[in-house]
């Protein structure tokens, strides 16, 4: 994988997310969504990242921020 190769990352990142996911972490998988979408927008896939964004938000609106006071909804990149 090479920077700025958005192909790789989105692999990358949907292993990520099945991996929270299958393990029970859905805030995680979620802000995985997120990033994502984002990378879906960026590529012009504006419905898929808001198909996407849509449903991460509605499972990151009760979570709590960690200890460190950052919320999981915080832009990543």
């Amino acid at each position: 994988m090479r920077a700025g190769d958005p192909t790789s990352a989105h692999a990358l990142l949907e292993s990520a997310r099945a991996v929270f996911a299958d393990s029970g972490a859905a805030p995680s998988a979620a802000q995985i969504d997120a990033v994502l979408a984002e990378l879906d927008f960026d590529s012009g896939q504006v419905s898929q990242a808001v198909a996407r964004l849509e449903p991460a938000l509605a499972a990151l609106a009760d979570v709590e921020p960690d200890a460190g006071g950052a919320a999981p909804e915080a832009p990543m990149g």
